[in-house]
């Protein structure tokens, strides 16, 4: 019986965490809705597509604190690229971008200013068109995990490193990842994988529903299963894993 009594315990007292997370979590989100975004209250980075494409020099000093683009750069401009078509649901989330801007060099003792682009992928909360109560369970039950987000800054590609990265898998060059939990806000800078980028390293996109043929489910289950080999049985104790719940 007090066995019984202690599991009871444990289980109401979680239980009520849980309620009050969510309540947080849920006021917060509706703060935000119905507050700081109609007010125009600025976050640490964009809030949406919207502010993105506003204020265009937002995501240049962004990336510029990152030391992506030098510092005695000036700005251009922000031009969008080609949106998702074999995806278009996700275009309402993501934003890919040309980032333009130019920086004076010096060349037989006379200084030109040399315009250079650099194509970026952002990526947005994509839960932020739920139900905000649903949204609240979810950020209550992970309280402070972004997975996207920790996946780049403790995983994958970290900011102003490129290379080998700590999943051991092939990831896109994360420049900036940063998220506000409690407002359920997120934005990701990621390079642009584009196959007919002309650049050396290249890549091609493939959508999870054209994962149709025997190779390319081959590949997948070879570079997920050596991601999770890594990490067996250390997740809990790997400081780079510990945020997974």
């Amino acid at each position: 019986l007090v066995g019984l009594v202690c599991v009871m315990f444990v289980a109401l007292r979680k239980l009520w965490l849980l309620l009050a997370r969510f309540l947080v979590f849920y006021l917060t989100i509706c703060f935000e809705d119905y507050v700081l975004q109609p007010l125009g209250i600025p976050h640490r980075f964009p809030r949406n597509r919207t502010e993105t494409l506003k204020k265009p020099k937002w995501l240049y000093h962004i990336l510029v604190s990152q030391g992506v683009i030098r510092p005695d750069s000036r700005f251009e401009n922000v031009k969008e690229l080609k949106e998702i078509t074999t995806e278009p649901e996700k275009n309402a989330t993501s934003l890919p971008l040309a980032v333009t801007y130019s920086y004076l060099r010096t060349s037989d003792g006379q200084q030109t200013r040399k315009v250079e682009t650099l194509n970026v992928f952002v990526k947005l909360q994509t839960g932020r068109g739920m139900p905000r109560w649903l949204q609240a369970i979810r950020a209550a039950a992970e309280p402070g995990v972004v997975r996207e987000v920790d996946f780049y800054r403790e995983l994958g590609t970290k900011p102003n490193l490129k290379g080998n990265n700590v999943a051991g898998i092939p990831t896109p060059t994360c420049f900036y990842a940063d998220k506000l939990p409690h407002f359920n806000l997120v934005f990701i800078v990621l390079e642009h994988l584009d196959v007919n980028s002309g650049r050396e390293h290249s890549y091609e996109v493939i959508p999870d529903h054209s994962f149709n043929s025997k190779i390319r489910m081959e590949t997948l289950l070879k570079t997920v299963a050596r991601m999770h080999g890594k990490f067996l049985g250390l997740v809990q104790c790997h400081k780079n894993t510990k945020w997974i719940p």
